[in-house]
């Protein structure tokens, strides 16, 4: 009996820019464990992302590697298993920000601060002439928010956290750091979405190292 198409045929192209952003945040130091992740919107409405199996090798992935999920999270072709546990943040992301791809990235430096500054719910970033590569933003000197959100174990909680978050904002956020879990960031695209982790794992590294 022939096996039935993977819905993953349809989706080459995204899984070839997902497997470059993926070696690409492997070779930044971003990927501790095969922990960080790469989401991508393959369908608005309804939603539909492709996303990248927790604890993968993202130097050496395959198409075995992805999985295709629904607007709240859910695998749409393969176990609940190969699903990592915050593509319901990825589907809000997307949701409220109409991001087109979202990069979740774990660096030493976001992690220590998660940490060090999780009191002040958030860090400022200002002053660097590389905040002028984030959208929107036109001088060095415009102070940017880059909240931190207290983690959770339960996803919806937390997925409720990032909707309030982005909600309400006053100015428009380039990413958030969740306490202890890593940099999400976003973009229209594939190549806006890693321009703006560059900028901000770049502002957070700078600011970590005042810390110390």
């Amino acid at each position: 009996m022939p096996q039935p198409e993977s819905p993953l045929n349809n989706h080459s192209s995204h899984i070839e820019q997902m497997t470059h952003l993926g070696n690409r945040l492997w070779q930044r130091g971003w990927c501790h464990g095969g922990c960080s992740n790469v989401c991508m919107v393959t369908q608005k409405d309804p939603l539909q992302m492709l996303t990248i199996v927790e604890y993968r090798d993202r130097s050496q992935l395959t198409e075995v590697d992805f999985v295709l999920v629904d607007a709240d999270g859910n695998p749409i072709h393969v176990e609940p298993t190969a699903v990592p546990p915050q593509a319901r943040l990825y589907s809000v992301l997307a949701e409220q920000t109409g991001a087109g791809c979202i990069l979740h990235t774990h660096s030493v430096s976001a992690h220590f601060l998660s940490i060090r500054l999780a009191a002040l719910g958030g860090l400022l970033v200002e002053g660097s002439q590389v905040l002028k590569a984030l959208e929107g933003v036109t001088s060095h000197e415009q102070p940017l928010w880059l909240p931190i959100l207290e983690n959770s174990r339960d996803t919806h909680a937390l997925a409720d956290g990032v909707r309030s978050t982005l909600q309400s904002a006053n100015t428009p956020l380039h990413g958030l750091i969740i306490q202890q879990n890593g940099l999400l960031s976003w973009g229209r695209d594939a190549a806006e979405a890693i321009r703006h982790a560059e900028v901000l794992e770049f502002m957070i590294e700078c600011i970590a190292r005042q810390a110390h």
